[in-house]
Formats: structure tokens, sequence, C-alpha cells
């Protein structure tokens, strides 16, 4: 097999290629990268865009940014290799659960510290004693204690808990003796076994093929998420924690948590991946678009756990070259090119003081965008029975009140409001509008069908002219709409100047 490893290298790599597209200064276009609709050119206009961001030094102002992106990126695409592909349910495993699926079993328990007193606790109940005083005298579960020691009730699943199992054995009004559980000795109680209806196996199989997938990746992600934990020996500093809080903001805080230069050096946490101060908890804390509260000692290590875990999870990631994937690759570059992108629009377009004067002639020019179309107030009546809207019809050109026979003869959901639609566009309600916007005001339209099944009348009481909006009223989105024009030609001058200067290879035109 030795000899045909360089065969199945070069297939690997022809696969892993076969997306590319072309070249841009040695930048791989990917078939991935291309958005709907876009072109080859486009895209390179893009990366143009994205080399022009490099050679400004904008990614030096973005870094913490594109750090965030990929490693979301990355972590996330690790997750679904390591949990999601690692979970699957056969049919063995789906009828395991299915066999105990028509039974939930309602339970109550007393936990006890020791086995010695789950033995005493076990004679007094044998003896005739009321699970209250029981659970008052030996439990330290305060959330049993306040239920009266009801459990809850339990139902089978691939990966049932000790006290499931233990339930699922024993009859109802049985007491089981102690056992280990989660640190504690338990003794249970079976008060009521309940049957529960379901479907026959296949239509039972998808829920519950779903519900062991849901556990399997649940127990994949904690077997992962800890054995980072271990490869990361991440050990915590508590009296450094406890120094900073001194001067942290108590409670929920949205934003960075800002500290005094001298505090930046103080190290909170060590790690294989090395020391996290507290210059590094400012800085991944202004990245953060929700508000984190890190008033407790627990909370802030649960943080810097989640943090250091999910860069030690983004190493590996790397270390196993699914950046290199097309589809993270795709996304990726598609990610870093929209904060180029923003960016450039920040310091080179938004930061300049738009002239009063030009905003004016961008309005005017553009002054169809900016124009409320006509609108017209209509009223309709559908019917069924062509011959007796007809009727209605000539009716209310007899006098009678169009609304009124609305609610009399019309079928429409708008009949209990006299059939009025209301104030509508060319494009809203098509099939009345179509007809409406041909009457003149207080015409009422020959009989026709909206829909090839039933019939109609409409009624036009009300016409609006198209109107341009006053820029007063809509200056902010004349100016967002005029930055965004000005980007775009910024854009085109940046991509003519770049071509001048990098080399582009297309290897395929026509994607």
């Amino acid at each position: 097999m030795r000899r045909f490893a360089p065969i199945f290298v070069f297939i690997f790599s022809i696969l892993l290629n076969a997306q590319v597209i072309g070249y841009v200064d040695g930048i791989k276009l990917t078939k991935q990268m291309l958005r709907p609709k876009e072109t080859v050119d486009e895209l390179v206009n893009e990366v143009l865009m994205y080399l022009y961001g490099i050679e400004k030094g904008y990614l030096d102002s973005l870094s913490d940014k594109i750090w965030t992106k990929e490693r979301n990126l990355l972590v996330y695409y690790t997750y679904n290799r390591l949990v999601v592909d690692n979970a699957s349910a056969n049919e063995g495993e789906i009828f395991s659960v299915y066999r105990h699926f028509d039974k939930s079993v309602s339970v109550y328990a007393v936990d006890c510290k020791s086995f010695k007193d789950a033995l005493k606790a076990y004679r007094e109940i044998m003896s005739g004693a009321k699970w209250a005083d029981i659970l008052n005298r030996y439990s330290s579960n305060v959330r049993l204690r306040k239920k009266g020691g009801f459990y809850g009730e339990v139902k089978w699943s691939y990966t049932p808990d000790r006290i499931t199992r233990m339930a699922f054995k024993m009859d109802e009004g049985e007491v089981s003796l102690p056992f280990r559980f989660k640190g504690a000795w338990y003794i249970i109680k079976v008060t009521k076994i309940k049957d529960n209806e379901i479907g026959d196996f296949q239509q039972e199989k998808t829920r519950i093929k779903n519900l062991i997938l849901r556990q399997k990746k649940a127990k994949n992600n904690s077997k992962y998420w800890n054995y980072m934990k271990y490869l990361l020996n991440i050990k915590f500093n508590e009296d450094n924690m406890k120094k900073i809080m001194k001067v942290m903001p108590r409670g929920r805080h949205m934003g960075a948590y800002v500290f005094p230069d001298s505090l930046w050096d103080i190290v909170l946490a060590t790690s294989t991946l090395g020391k996290f101060t507290v210059k590094e908890l400012q800085r991944r804390t202004g990245l953060v678009d929700k508000p984190l509260n890190l008033s407790r000692i627990n909370d802030m290590k649960r943080y810097i756990e989640w943090e250091l875990v999910l860069d030690g999870f983004t190493i590996l990631a790397r270390n196993k070259g699914y950046n290199r994937v097309p589809s993270v690759y795709s996304r990726m570059m598609r990610d870093r090119i929209g904060l180029v992108r923003g960016y450039i629009k920040t310091v080179e377009i938004k930061s300049q003081k738009i002239p009063e004067d030009s905003l004016i002639d961008f309005y005017y020019q553009h002054i169809e965008d900016y124009t409320e179309p006509e609108r017209r107030r209509v009223y309709v009546i559908v019917n069924s029975d062509k011959e007796k809207l007809s009727n209605v019809r000539r009716r209310i050109l007899r006098g009678a009140d169009f609304s009124e026979m609305a609610k009399k003869y019309s079928i429409h959901l708008t009949r209990n409001k006299g059939g009025e639609l209301g104030w509508i566009t060319k494009n809203r309600f098509p099939e009345f509008a179509k007809v409406a916007f041909k009457l003149k005001n207080g015409q009422v339209s020959d009989v026709f069908s909206p829909d090839g099944k039933s019939w109609a009348i409409v009624y036009v009481n009300g016409i609006q002219e198209a109107r341009p909006m006053p820029l007063g009223k809509i200056k902010r989105r004349v100016e967002r709409e005029y930055e965004e024009y000005l980007l775009e030609k910024r854009l085109k001058e940046i991509s003519e100047e770049m071509k001048k200067k990098v080399k582009i290879k297309i290897l395929k035109e026509d994607v």
C-alpha cells in the first residue's frame, strides 16, 4: 500500500483544490468565496481591496476582530468534527430506548452523607417513619427538601443515570437499598409507574434517534472539553483576582473591563499556553458583544477557563489544518474582506465631513429612490358567483353603499371591515392593485377574476399622488447612501491602483 500513498496524496490535493478559480498575488480564490450572483471579476476587486488594506496597515487595527471571528469559526468547525460527526445512532441503540419509552416513573429520594446514615435512614423508613421526617433528619439537599423529597418523573434514555436505572427495576411502592450516586448515598422510593401512549417503532424512531444524538453530543462535548482542560493544566491565582476586583464595576457590565496600566502585568491564571494577565482580560472583554458579570471569583474563573479552552481548540484546529479546508478558508477570507471594507469606509469616507451641497445634489440625482409611490384607498368585494356579483355592482352604481354590500355579499377576509383593503401601492395586493390603479377616484371596476377561481369588484375612494420625501425627514438615510456611493467609487479607484501592482491569475472565468 505504501507505493500507492503518493497517488492518494496527489488525488486528495486535487480534490482539495478543485474549487480554486484563481490567484491574486498569492491569495487563493475559491468557488465558495463567491457570493450568490457575484462574478469572478467582482471577487477579484474585493481581494484587491483586501490587499490594499494590508498595504495601508489596516489589518493591524483589525487584528482583534479578525482573531475573534476566526477563533469562533475554527472552534465551531472543530466542534462539528469532534462532537457532531462522532455522534450516531444505530437501530439497536434506538430499539433499546424504545423498549422502555412507554413508561415514566415517579421517584422520591433521600440523600445521605455517609453509608452509615443511609443505613439508619433505610431502617427507619422500613419501620414506618414518614418520608418527610427522614428527609429533614438526613438530607442536605435543599431542592429535595423543598419538594418533600420528590426527585421527579424519570424517563428512560440512552444514558440513564443510576437513579433512573434503579427506578426502572423497581415495583410501585418499593423502596431501594442505599446506593452511591454523585458523591452521596441515596435511598429512593417508586410511588407511581405511568404508562405513556406512544406510536410503533417506526413512528417513534426519528424522535428517539434525535434524543440519542443529543445525549451523545453532550457526552462528546464534555469529554473533549475536559480533555482540553487537562492538556491546558489551568491554575488560577485567587489572590490576584481579589486584588483587581476592588477596582472592577459590580454586577453586569457591557464592554471592556478597563484597568490602570499598573495592574496590566498581574497574572490571573497560568496554563500550558502561558500567562493570562489583567491586560489580556481587558483586551478580551472588549471583544464581547454582550454584558458580562465577573464580580465573583467563580465567575471570573469560568470566564478565563472558557477563553483558554477555546484558544486550545483553535490551536488544535490549525494543527489539524481545518483553516485550510475550502469552506473554512473561504469564510475566513470573506470575513477579512468584510472587515477591511468596513474599515476603509470608516477611515476614508465617514471621517470626512460631507458638504451640504454634495448631499443635496445626490438627493436630486436619485430623487426617484426618495419618492413615495402613488397610493390608493381601495375597497373590494369578492364572491364565487359572477352573476350575483354583477347584480351587486349594478346596485352599487344605482346608489347602494359599497361597504354595506361588502359586509353582506363578500367572502373576502375584509368583509367585516366593509371590504376596505386600506391605502395600497401597486406592489401591495397586486391581484387587486392591477385593476384599482386603472380607475379614477370614486370609480367602481367591472367584475374580474383576481385568482382564476373567484370574482371581484374594487372601488377607489382616495388617491395620493407620488411625491418626493422631504430631505429634512430622510437626511440620515441619504447620508448613509451617499457614503455608500462614495465608498463604491473609492473601491473602484483602489482596484485600478492595485491592478498595477499585483499579479492576477484566473483559472476559471465561468463558475
